[in-house]
C-alpha cells in the first residue's frame, strides 16, 4: 500500500476498477444525404468536416470556441490549411455575435466519446453513476474508480496515480483526424527537464502535388530518450504515430526501418545533440562553481 501525500489516496493493488470507452453514435443522416450541399457553408467546431468541404470547394466560414484538444502548433498548422483553402477562420478571441440568415440546412457530425460506467455495477457499491465524474487525469470522485476514453490513455494513468503526482501527465489518447496525429503531452503541458524536439518534413510528394502544407513531426523526449508525447501532422501522420506508439523510446525510433522519410533519425541527432550541450554547460558551470568556492 502506498499514501499520496498530495491528494490523500490510498493506492492498493488488486483494488481499482478502471471505465472503458462508451462507442461514439450518430444520428441518422439519410434525409440529410438526399439533398445537395449548398456552395456557402457554416461549419461550428468540426474542422476536419471543415477540411473536407472546402477540398469539394464549398465557400466557408468556420466558428470555433477553441481549439479544443489540439497542441496550440498543431492547431496553429489546422487553421493555415483552412485559410489556404479560402475559409474565414472564427475563432472564441474574435468571434462576438453572428447573424445567420437562411439556414435550412444542417449537418449533425459524430459526437465524442464518455467511459462506460455500466459493466462496473456501481449500485452494488451504493454509488450513483450519475454523481461520478472525471477529471483531465482520470480521476473520478470515486477513490477507486478510474476512467478512461482510450486505452492508450492507460500508462498515463498508472504514472499519474501511482508513480508521480507532483509531475501528472494529461489524458491524452492518441487520435488521428485526416492529417493530423496525437499522442501524450503537448507543448503546454511540458514536464522539467523535458526536450521539445521539432522538425519539418522537407519532401512530400502529396502535399506538393495537392499544393498542400507538408507538415511536421513534434515529438516531447524526456533525458533519459522516453518519448512521452507526440504531434504529427501531414498525409503520413497515422503511420509514424504507429510507429512511435509502437517505440516510444528515441533509441527505437532512430532505429526504426522508415523509408519514406529520414525525420526520426533528424530528430534523434537533435536530441542526442541538445542533450550533450546542456550536459556540458551543466559540467562547466558545477566546474566553476567548484573553483570558487577553493578561492574563498
Amino acid at each position: 500500500m502506498t499514501l499520496d501525500l498530495e491528494t490523500g489516496r490510498k493506492l492498493r493493488s488488486r483494488r481499482y476498477l478502471l471505465a472503458l470507452p462508451q462507442g461514439r453514435s450518430v444520428e441518422p443522416m439519410e434525409w440529410q444525404l438526399d439533398q445537395p450541399l449548398p456552395d456557402r457553408l457554416v461549419v461550428f467546431g468540426d474542422w476536419e468536416m471543415a477540411m473536407a468541404l472546402g477540398r469539394l470547394g464549398r465557400t466557408l466560414m468556420f466558428v470555433t470556441e477553441g481549439w479544443a484538444g489540439l497542441d496550440p502548433s498543431v492547431a496553429q498548422w489546422v487553421q493555415v490549411q483552412l485559410e489556404a483553402m479560402g475559409a474565414e477562420v472564427w475563432s472564441r478571441e474574435t468571434l462576438g455575435t453572428a447573424w445567420l440568415e437562411d439556414l435550412d440546412c444542417y449537418l449533425q457530425v459524430d459526437r465524442p466519446s464518455s467511459p462506460d460506467y455500466s459493466d462496473l455495477n456501481l449500485p452494488a457499491q451504493w454509488y450513483p453513476v450519475a454523481g461520478l465524474q472525471r477529471d483531465r487525469l482520470g480521476k473520478t470522485t470515486h477513490r477507486q474508480i478510474y476512467g478512461i476514453e482510450h486505452p492508450g490513455e492507460i500508462p498515463m494513468l498508472v504514472h499519474n496515480t501511482l508513480l508521480d503526482g507532483k509531475q501528472p501527465l494529461p489524458l491524452w489518447q492518441p487520435t488521428h483526424q485526416n492529417e493530423v496525429a496525437q499522442w501524450g503531452c503537448g507543448s503546454t503541458q511540458l514536464p522539467k527537464g523535458a526536450f521539445l524536439l521539432r522538425q519539418e518534413f522537407s519532401t512530400c510528394a502529396i502535399a506538393q502535388l495537392q499544393n498542400r502544407p507538408e507538415g511536421f513531426c513534434q515529438l516531447i523526449v524526456q533525458p533519459n530518450g522516453k518519448v512521452i508525447g507526440a504531434q504529427i501532422t501531414g498525409d503520413r501522420a497515422t503511420e509514424l504515430m504507429a510507429i512511435v506508439v509502437a517505440n516510444p523510446t528515441i533509441q527505437h525510433l532512430e532505429q526504426c526501418s522508415e523509408g519514406w522519410t529520414g525525420i526520426f533519425g533528424v530528430l534523434a541527432q537533435e536530441f542526442w545533440q541538445v542533450r550533450s550541450e546542456k550536459g556540458w554547460r551543466r559540467d562547466l558551470l558545477e566546474s566553476f562553481f567548484a573553483w570558487t568556492r577553493q578561492w574563498r
